[in-house]
């Protein structure tokens, strides 16, 4: 996770730089990484698991506390993501605590999901028929239609909290059905009706030492309705208790409530939020972050924020392929590591071994090498589509290698203050630097072909280093290549020992 860790610590604090003028959220593909694997090495290491990015298309704050996602399998467990591109059924929506792109289980999450006319309480049981064709999924904005319900849904949301927005194209009972994804049977949920909520919790498990031993922590939930309600219950399963308002310790425990709607003129604002701390803490965050039923006010705030945190690098030149793989590479890159504490600071307190082998040949001499190496990954590896994944993304780590790479360089070795020269994928790159100053990368001719550095200068006096250091990138200087189509002995000052 070393890559993700060093990349959101240049870019974190960064936003007060970033400029509005460009919208790289337009290039942003939230699917790539859930669907099979259908890059050049796919399949070659494991399959099954093995052959998925393991992430999600959801709707975050970056770094935030919960990653808001569609839901097409019901479990937490291990290895099995909430979301997959190639299910056609869709279950809820999700407060995803999920190791994006790892191959471990989520935690502490709920689902919740509307329905039209008729109670169905269990995950399988409520599934509702969704087609990729009605489906819109960006970093800060997800719609579909729920064919079966005849609903159009809609999710945003900030940091902890979401707010949804369900249109019904007829008038009548709506239901919202909640549960707490207890794969041990171990949740919580109470109905209060006065204040039209529905709130529980979800304890968290181990899955390595002690395996499904508590964890000594739960993730805490509130979700707030618009509206009176006509009805309300609980359930286990398929036993349904209508009139009952507290349920827990049993297997697919949840609540659901029932309200009147009146067709496409009165949609439903459902909000919602989570706490690691305690219910008092998802309460809270709810009303620090979403204290009122304005979707389109959220929407557009986490909009802006995307923008901001998206600009604060630039490319330029390349293809809409380029900037699709790049921008989608920074979304991912943008999830972990994730904020466990409240809006108001209280927190409860408790594959990628080899991808450095490809920047080794700069130590060698030989940094032509690398530029092959890492460019030849860059094209093969990595696919703007929902199966562009070779594998696991294992909490953006995958995704930030990608960013590194595109942009030309990478921390080898994240104990010395050096990057790493590799092959810039774009003739121009800027990155946004929290104390006000831009790193700009140049590469003159760059293009699929033009893959090798021919020579370099740094701001304007000539440079055959093949690494740069920390300090030059936050100095804001200019880095400037000269790219070719063939090798070239440019870079034979080769990078300090890292012993």
């Amino acid at each position: 996770m070393k890559a993700n860790t060093i990349l959101t610590c240049i870019l974190l604090l960064g936003c007060a730089a970033c400029a509005t003028s460009r919208r790289p959220v337009q290039y942003v593909e939230t699917r790539i990484g859930t669907a099979p694997s259908e890059t050049r090495t796919a399949g070659l290491f494991g399959k099954n698991t093995e052959e998925f990015g393991q992430c999600l298309p959801a709707v975050l704050e970056p770094h935030g506390m919960n990653f808001w996602t569609p839901q097409t399998r019901d479990t937490e467990q291990k290895c099995i993501a909430p979301y997959y591109y190639l299910d056609s059924l869709l279950q809820g929506f999700r407060n995803s605590h999920w190791i994006v792109g790892g191959c471990t289980q989520d935690y502490g999450s709920m689902t919740l999901m509307p329905l039209a006319g008729t109670l169905r309480c269990s995950p399988e049981a409520r599934a509702s028929r969704v087609d990729h064709a009605h489906e819109v999924s960006t970093p800060s904005y997800y719609r579909n239609r729920l064919l079966d319900e005849g609903i159009t849904a809609e999710m945003t949301g900030r940091f902890r909290a979401a707010i949804f927005r369900f249109t019904y194209d007829n008038a009548g009972d709506g239901y919202l059905v909640v549960n707490p994804n207890s794969d041990e049977g171990a949740g919580y949920v109470e109905v209060d009706t006065a204040k039209r909520q529905i709130r529980g919790y979800n304890p968290v498990h181990r899955i390595y030492q002690g395996w499904g031993e508590p964890a000594g922590y739960a993730g805490y939930f509130v979700v707030q309705l618009d509206r009176d309600l006509a009805e309300w219950g609980t359930f286990a399963g398929d036993s349904v208790v209508a009139g009952a308002t507290v349920i827990e310790k049993q297997p697919g425990i949840g609540a659901y409530v029932r309200f009147r709607v009146n067709g496409t003129a009165d949609p439903v604002t459902v909000r919602a939020a989570s706490s690691f701390t305690d219910m008092a803490g998802a309460l809270a965050n709810l009303e620090a972050e979403i204290p009122h039923d304005d979707f389109d006010r959220t929407r557009r705030e986490l909009s802006d924020i995307w923008d901001c945190r998206l600009g604060l690098i630039s490319v330029e030149g390349g293809s809409v392929k380029d900037l699709t793989k790049f921008y989608s590479a920074l979304y991912r890159s943008s999830f972990l590591p994730r904020e466990f504490s409240d809006a108001e600071g209280r927190y409860w307190h408790g594959n990628e071994p080899c991808h450095q082998v490809a920047w080794l040949f700069n130590y060698a001499g030989e940094p032509w090498k690398t530029q092959r190496a890492v460019r030849h990954i860059l094209e093969t590896e990595y696919l703007g589509v929902p199966g562009g994944l070779s594998g696991n993304d294992d909490a953006g780590q995958m995704s930030a290698w990608y960013i590194f790479a595109a942009l030309g360089f990478y921390p080898v070795c994240p104990a010395t203050p050096y990057y790493i020269i590799g092959s810039p994928s774009f003739p121009r790159a800027e990155i946004a630097l929290e104390n006000g100053k831009t790193f700009t990368i140049i590469a003159e001719n760059a293009s699929p072909t033009n893959i090798y550095i021919q020579s370099a200068t740094l701001d304007d006096i000539p440079y055959d280093k093949s690494y740069i250091s920390h300090d030059d990138i936050l100095a804001g200087k200019t880095l400037k290549f000269v790219m070719g189509p063939s090798p070239s002995q440019w870079g034979q000052t080769l990078p300090p020992a890292v012993l």
